[in-house]
């Protein structure tokens, strides 16, 4: 996600890092489409398989503001061999979490790693 904000906003102050929660802050990024129009970018934490009990909440919590979107991109890490239920996964807290359709059907999916598949 890191390495897709840093291309869209030109930040070189930005440092991927191929690193499970190399951060568990929500973070935002301004840029500028080609029309010139200024967006905001923002970085969510990633998904959680099993996630304990006690932080269900706090997760969740990270995730409210995307209802307030325009555009929600899922970034996947497609060369996962648990690729296909992770995304049902986020799918489903997605829903629950009652993001409107609006969003939900005009999300973007982009593929991460691809170069790691045959």
């Amino acid at each position: 996600k890191t390495t897709l904000i840093k291309a869209l906003t030109g930040d070189s102050g930005l440092q991927p890092r191929n690193q499970l929660f190399a951060t568990l802050d929500v973070t935002v990024h301004a840029g500028q489409l080609p029309s010139r129009m200024t967006v905001l970018y923002v970085d969510t934490i990633g998904f959680l398989s099993q996630l304990p009990h006690q932080l269900i909440d706090s997760f969740s919590a990270t995730l409210e503001d995307i209802k307030h979107s325009d555009l929600l991109v899922h970034v996947r890490d497609i060369s996962h061999p648990e690729t296909a239920n992770q995304k049902v996964n986020v799918l489903n807290v997605l829903k629950n979490l009652q993001i409107p359709d609006r969003l939900m059907n005009s999300m973007i999916e982009v593929h991460n790693k691809i170069d790691l598949v045959d």
